[in-house]
């Protein structure tokens, strides 16, 4: 479960990505990883990586992509791990109101709402039980899926 939110709009591209210094690279050596969230229009979100490569300095490997979710965070736990939610239409109310409790910025609040709209038309009979929906307030900003 997620405890301190990582932003991802401060790693969204293999410049800006969210560096883990002593990552294992084979059985003995040690490198870097480096982890972006990847944001394509009609397609989604998806977590990207890459290492470092401690037999030639200075350089990375190939990146290596997820899969695409429609709304896809990431963030530390209580013991420091990294911790990666992807969110898409057939999620249950729960792990929505567990990322929901996070403090999302207005971007990310506004397409977890149209992700959670779309939810419950999609999903309704695991919705129907759940209270009416508490859509939090946000500016003039298209809803986005």
């Amino acid at each position: 479960m997620i405890t301190k939110l990582l932003s991802t709009s401060a790693h969204n591209s293999p410049e800006s990505a969210h560096v883990i210094g002593d990552w294992p690279y084979g059985r003995k050596l040690r490198c870097e990883k480096h982890i972006w969230i990847e944001t394509r229009k009609n397609f989604g979100q998806r977590v990207c990586y890459r290492t470092t490569n401690p037999k030639r300095l200075g350089t990375f490997n190939a990146p290596k992509n997820g899969g695409y979710n429609a709304f896809t965070i990431f963030g530390e736990d209580s013991q420091g791990m990294l911790v990666i939610e992807g969110l898409e239409g057939h999620s249950s109310p729960e792990t929505f109101a567990r990322v929901r409790a996070l403090p999302l910025d207005e971007k990310q609040l506004s397409r977890l709402n149209g992700l959670e709209i779309y939810a419950c038309k999609y999903n309704a009979r695991a919705w129907e039980n759940q209270p009416a929906l508490n859509i939090a307030p946000f500016s003039n900003t298209s809803i986005v899926i």
